[in-house]
């Protein structure tokens, strides 16, 4: 069901992820047509405040490219 996504989507992954492994997130990534994936190094499976700023980023730019009118 994966590859039926056509919206923008992020896949976020802690590197340190002790629950799911990264390559999980990767294979998510790779099954949805033109995700981008954000491998957060030093993040584990909850979100520390020190990589709130690098999510919150990566977020907005894929809202901005949904927003973005289509030729």
């Amino acid at each position: 069901m994966l590859k039926s996504i056509r919206v923008p989507t992020l896949v976020i992954h802690g590197a340190e992820d002790p629950l799911v492994p990264v390559d999980a997130g990767r294979d998510v990534a790779a099954n949805i047509p033109g995700a981008e994936l954000l491998i957060v190094p030093g993040m584990g499976h909850d979100i520390p405040a020190a990589a709130a700023r690098t999510i919150a980023d990566a977020i907005i730019a894929v809202v901005a490219k949904a927003s973005a009118p289509r030729l």
